[in-house]
């Protein structure tokens, strides 16, 4: 992308852009024009620099996030001059005799201030140059016989800009919704485990397009980051929150609430009414009824996997799960399925829990603290040396970061309403609690006022009364299949009543129109007991599907005709196939309308076969 530069002049000659994959800085290559470096300037900029350590500079950098980003962009061969830009700040790094230099800088009261380290990754020294504004820019760059190709890089920046709506666009229509936009905020207060709502600051904006802006106003879908939040960020397989966001004249829904890697919360939603703008002072509240279900949810999660390691053993270890206000989806560990029995014990020790209402106590402890009281914790997880330990009762003690309810009481009720696996070695339970339960049953009620209405039984009854359908179904169908079975062999005894001769073998054959395959199959078996010497081949059509059967008795066999090979080659006529044992097997056919021809062709394939 760019020419080598000899003694002091360099050129740039192409342009390129970069995102780096923490999607936090975006950079964009600008072009330069003559440089003029003095290799003896820089040689004594490099000793000045390993005169100082990387932390010691690193106190006063306010950008450092550009010099650990931006350094793995820079080349190692030779002497390159790169510049930069991201939201405003330029750096401009210097590669020269093989080691590799940066220059940063403020610019404050119109001065150039210079700052130095050395790079403790590469042992070598580096130095920094940045500029906070385009005049800046412009000036300081000029003072050092750089030109910046403003055409370019605005063209370069518009190409950009329209990649990422691209990107946002084919990503679906919350892809603004997320969590790596660089947003210049402290840590988010989280108050959300004691108060459903919360007085705020707007400290951030970020529009659909996913830019800092600094307001958004009536049916603008955005994002809006507060000092302080209630809103739970989705975590630990706990779901988001969700509520509104109100000031005077001004109302944002909240559909989403995400966390990034720098502990700031982002609402994700719209704007419903009014204009929110950086700087207002708003009320966060969140949806209450909708948090209370995901929290009897999730506190039922802790009492589950107790319950399922006293019944199964303590192999068992959460694997993944899901709360939401709707239901608790928990995965284990755990090889088999769980019996009718063992799911029992489970739901009634959890009831148990519920019904003893033991308060449920969350605490922040020393990692080491909180290992001496027995908590579990997730095997793989990486946790701080403060953790934030959930116990209830007597029966649960895990580290959690997720909301829980005062009271085991307050789950009202703890139902199992599916078991299934899920991964090799992983099971996964379905449950539900409080009002989750309630309307679970009356589904159920409903479900079984449907039956005896159907079965014109009382609701008591309706157990007895399926018992004894069934028991009625199973009768019939046995009747069924005796009458198919009479009828399968008046069949035969019509159709086998001649036989054609190959050499000493009885080849019988025939096409029979609505049958199954096993009235086929069991056809043919009536045909065998003919005798040792007996062939047939039988065609059976129902609709657009046909098969065929064929048999061979032991003296058939013995002179080579196998019905395995037999079938095989009637079928591939019909474009179909299969095979199975020398007295006995089975084909498909494809194309029905080459039925006829098939079986035509049987008395040739078995002459073939004959030893």
């Amino acid at each position: 992308m760019m020419t080598v530069f000899k003694n002091t002049a360099l050129k740039v000659k192409a342009f390129a852009m970069f995102n780096l994959k923490s999607a936090l800085l975006s950079f964009t290559v600008l072009s330069l024009s003559s440089c003029a470096t003095d290799p003896k300037v820089l040689e004594q900029e490099s000793k000045e620099a390993q005169a100082l350590s990387a932390t010691d500079f690193t106190k006063n950098l306010e950008h450092k996030m550009f010099f650990y980003n931006l350094e793995m962009l820079t080349d190692t061969d030779d002497s390159h001059v790169h510049i930069y830009r991201t939201r405003g700040i330029y750096d401009v790094s210097y590669n020269y005799l093989g080691s590799k230099y940066r220059r940063f800088c403020n610019l404050k009261g119109g001065e150039l201030h210079y700052q130095f380290c050395v790079d403790e990754k590469v042992n070598k020294p580096i130095f920094f140059v940045s500029f906070t504004n385009h005049r800046a820019k412009t000036d300081v760059l000029e003072e050092r016989g750089m030109t910046v190709d403003e055409e370019k890089f605005n063209e370069l920046l518009a190409n950009q800009k329209a990649t990422a709506r691209a990107a946002r666009k084919d990503a679906g229509a919350d892809a603004w919704k997320n969590t790596s936009v660089k947003i210049d905020a402290e840590k988010t207060v989280f108050t959300g485990y004691t108060d459903f709502t919360a007085e705020a600051k707007v400290l951030a904006l970020v529009n659909a397009d996913g830019e800092l802006v600094d307001m958004l106003g009536a049916g603008e879908k955005g994002s809006v980051v507060l000092d302080k939040t209630p809103f739970y960020a989705t975590s630990g397989g706990q779901v988001a929150d969700t509520g509104v966001i109100t000031a005077d004249g001004v109302e944002f829904d909240v559909e989403d609430t995400s966390k990034n890697a720098d502990g700031i919360y982002i609402h994700s939603g719209m704007v419903k009414e009014g204009v929110v703008s950086v700087g207002n002072t708003v009320n966060a509240q969140i949806d209450a009824d909708r948090r209370k279900s995901v929290m009897r949810n999730h506190t039922a999660a802790h009492l589950l996997q107790a319950a399922l390691r006293e019944v199964l053993g303590t192999h068992v270890e959460q694997a993944g799960q899901l709360v939401n206000d709707k239901e608790v989806r928990f995965d284990f560990t755990h090889f088999n399925p769980l019996t009718t029995e063992e799911l029992s014990r489970v739901e009634a020790i959890v009831n148990k829990e519920i019904l003893a209402c033991v308060p449920v106590s969350m605490q922040e402890m020393p990692i080491e603290e909180a290992k001496k009281m027995g908590a579990m914790m997730l095997f793989g997880e990486k946790y701080g040396d403060i953790v934030r330990v959930v116990k209830a009762g007597d029966a649960s003690t895990e580290f959690c970061g997720g909301t829980h309810v005062a009271s085991t009481g307050e789950l009202g009720l703890f139902k199992i309403v599916s078991e299934a696996s899920v991964a090799a070695g992983v099971r996964r339970i379905v449950a539900l609690t409080g009002t989750g339960v309630l309307n679970y049953l009356n589904e159920c009620e409903d479900t079984v006022k449907f039956a005896s209405a159907t079965f014109k039984s009382a609701d008591n009854e309706v157990k007895d009364r399926i018992t004894a359908i069934v028991a009625e179904n199973k009768a019939k169908d046995k009747e069924i299949q005796n009458l198919n079975a009479e009828m399968t062999k008046l069949k035969s005894a019509d159709m086998f009543s001649s036989a054609v001769d190959v050499d000493g073998i009885e080849l019988y054959t025939a096409k029979v129109e609505g049958t199954t395959p096993d009235a086929l199959r069991s056809m043919g078996d009536d045909v065998k007991t003919k005798g040792d010497n007996v062939v047939a081949v039988l065609a059976g059509v129902n609709g657009d599907k046909a098969n065929f059967v064929a048999v061979c008795g032991k003296g058939a066999i013995a002179k080579g005709v196998k019905a395995g090979d037999l079938v095989k080659e009637v079928a591939k006529i019909a474009n179909g196939g299969g095979g199975g044992r020398p007295d006995s097997a089975m084909a498909g056919a494809k194309d029905i309308t080459k039925i006829d021809e098939a079986l035509s062709k049987a008395e040739e394939i078995v002459k073939s076969l004959i030893k």
